[in-house]
């Protein structure tokens, strides 16, 4: 679809920032994390497929374009999955290979492996104060563009 507008990253949306850490083609990792409060928290991680949202015309006028987005809410866990950290993405990323899920292996994605992170949140030694926030669903449409 080359004329719809591109999923832009980072952007942020429910609270949270998301940022992408690398694509292949509709296939996304992107980092999440909890800011509305101000205090530091640790990401998540999500895999993503983008999809695709036809041109609207809004019964006030307005016109929103083609473009990539995040997929609805109802739509994780066949389009999108959290999960804490990038070593659960690359595992988590073969079981959905081995479903039949059409996900390219992960080195396509060229990201490093994060031990310490993995050991630190197997270990439980993440500290209360720096962990996840809460999931929150995320709201249908384009993120706002910034100006």
């Amino acid at each position: 679809m080359s004329d719809e507008e591109p999923l832009r990253f980072p952007f942020e949306r429910g609270g949270y920032r998301h940022v992408l850490l690398a694509r292949w083609g509709p296939w996304c990792i992107v980092e999440r994390t909890w800011i509305e409060d101000g205090r530091p928290h640790l990401p998540h991680y999500e895999i993503v497929r983008v999809q695709h949202s036809r041109p609207r015309t809004w019964p006030d006028g307005r016109q929103t374009p083609a473009h990539e987005a995040y997929p609805k809410p109802s739509q994780w866990a066949r389009e999108a999955w959290t999960v804490p950290t990038l070593t659960h993405a690359r595992d988590y990323c073969a079981k959905l290979r081995v479903r039949g899920v059409p996900l390219p292996p992960w080195a396509a994605f060229g990201l490093a492996e994060d031990k310490e992170g993995y050991q630190a949140w197997k270990e439980g030694r993440l500290p209360r104060r720096h962990a996840p926030a809460p999931n929150k669903g995320i709201v249908e449409g384009p993120p706002a563009r910034a100006e």
